[in-house]
């Protein structure tokens, strides 16, 4: 049954390189839906738009958008463009905002708003490693990008000529025993060592440092990365609702 068209619901959609992530939430930050696809199709724009009577959109891509369900959206919608001109809970110290990825503007965002006044390391661990720093002052500083795990992976079966292709999941082992295990050993266990070098070097100048792990390869890296905080999978989804919630005129 569609909801009250009185209420105010929003369609945010993050387009990442690999999977689209979409969620539909309320004014106050209530997830109602959430769904996770390879590519959207305009059928489920226009579905997800009657059954829960979204009023305002946002989108997020780090790769082309579909032109026909961005069109209904525009005419269906509030849609508000994201660019790092918006207004925004966070002060962008950047040297080239104009070619910062919207997905961390987003993630900056999320982690400011869940941790006010704190100094946050966010890492996004997907098909990239990104990390980004927010200080207790809501200043976004930049931080760094590092090949994710199939990257690494894909990487040693590519550039080597006998090296195979080894399929990523979580381990408890450092010495490995075979071909295979030392792969997975190598790129994993090499993967916790660096975020945990990042988050050594960020922690000498702020001791009381917030590190946020979120992204689909989180999972592989929880167990081993220590004194982090683990998102959860909607988390550029929610930074997402909260810039359209500033942006959006009332309705």
């Amino acid at each position: 049954m569609p909801f009250l068209k009185s209420i105010i619901m929003d369609l945010v959609i993050d387009i990442g390189n690999t999977l689209c992530k979409i969620g539909i939430f309320d004014p106050d930050g209530t997830l109602f839906f959430f769904d996770k696809q390879e590519d959207i199709l305009l059928k489920t724009i226009e579905s997800l738009c009657e059954t829960y009577s979204v009023k305002r959109s946002m989108v997020s891509s780090v790769r082309a958008i579909m032109p026909d369900w961005t069109a209904f959206l525009a005419s269906h919608t509030l849609a508000v463009s994201f660019s790092h001109t918006l207004r925004l809970p966070i002060t962008l110290n950047y040297t080239s905002p104009h070619t910062l990825g919207l997905d961390r503007i987003a993630n900056a965002v999320a982690a400011a708003c869940y941790f006010p006044d704190e100094d946050v390391l966010s890492i996004q661990a997907g098909t990239c490693v990104v990390y980004d720093f927010t200080d207790r002052h809501g200043a976004y500083h930049g931080g760094a990008i590092s090949p994710g795990l199939e990257m690494r992976f894909n990487a040693l079966k590519q550039y080597t000529g006998k090296l195979p292709l080894v399929s990523k999941n979580e381990i408890d082992y450092y010495v490995g025993n075979d071909t295979q295990q030392s792969i997975k050993s190598g790129v994993i266990n090499g993967l916790v060592f660096e975020i945990q070098g990042f988050m050594n070097q960020y922690q000498k100048n702020y001791p009381l440092l917030k590190t946020v792990l979120t992204g689909g390869d989180a999972e592989y890296l929880q167990k081993s990365v220590k004194n982090v905080i683990f998102a959860d999978s909607n988390f550029i989804l929610k930074g997402l609702h909260e810039i359209l919630k500033i942006n959006a005129e009332k309705i």
